[in-house]
């Protein structure tokens, strides 16, 4: 599981049987700056051409992942006052035509842009000072691992489990939350226009080294004897952590 036991335990809330108890091992979170990436500068952008404003001007993100069900959080934060410069990210699975809608309302505010996809959202967490987004999991590793202000407004429907999250990391004191019922634009207002509370650094309150440690699980899990009792090929190079980060499902 990557995640952390004391943040969510999932052995417990999903009541796993004791032989697949034992077996379970935490990770911890995943940190993706403990992800070499070769290509970052390759893909890092001029940004003071894209937003002629950005480099004097506090920058506000809003986040809302995919962006299927992203829209309401979307325009609440382009009607909302804002300090700064304000970049909102669609995500590739926003409708098209709620994308239309979306920069037809940010062209009636003039220091709001819409981006519909950014290929590494990391590039602009780094140039942001504030964090609106909803509460995905890598959205959360990506907000804690540049230490930015957030406040996370999770989807309730059709499940939980950004709701849970965003609770349980807003109790640990490294984020703010808003309930979806409670989102307006003044709500989000108040927010970027309030005085930033000082924040723990994640890794003091929270295993945030899943990324270093999934090499080792890996290996446990490689050497362990099969049914038949014969130990599998030795792990002689391991895999490319970064290659298979994506491929996995979270839950909390």
């Amino acid at each position: 599981m990557y995640g952390d036991r004391s943040v969510y335990d999932t052995v417990t809330e999903y009541g796993f049987p004791e032989d697949i108890a034992q077996r379970v091992r935490f990770t911890g979170y995943l940190n993706p700056l403990d992800v070499a990436d070769p290509d970052s500068k390759a893909e890092r952008w001029d940004f003071d051409a894209l937003l002629p404003e950005g480099g004097s001007r506090p920058l506000d993100l809003c986040l809302v992942g995919g962006g299927r069900d992203g829209l309401r959080l979307a325009e609440a934060f382009v009607h909302a006052m804002k300090p700064g410069i304000g970049v909102v990210v669609t995500g590739p699975l926003m409708p098209a035509e709620s994308r239309a809608r979306l920069r037809a309302l940010a062209s009636q505010h003039p220091r709001t842009h819409v981006l519909e996809f950014v290929t590494n959202p990391c590039l602009l967490l780094e140039r942001a000072d504030r964090v609106v987004a909803m509460a995905g999991y890598n959205t959360i590793c990506e907000i804690l691992a540049y230490r930015k202000p957030a406040l996370l407004i999770p989807r309730t429907e059709p499940r939980t489990e950004q709701l849970i999250r965003a609770a349980r990391f807003a109790a640990l004191g490294l984020t703010d939350m808003l309930h979806p019922s409670d989102l307006t634009p003044e709500a989000i207002s108040a927010w970027l226009t309030a005085k930033a509370a000082r924040r723990s650094a994640p890794e003091e309150v929270m295993d945030f080294s899943g990324v270093r440690r999934l090499r080792g699980l890996l290996e446990e899990v490689l050497a362990a004897p099969d049914r038949g009792g014969e130990t599998p090929h030795a792990v002689r190079e391991g895999p490319r952590v970064g290659s298979i980060l994506g491929s996995l499902e979270p839950l909390v």
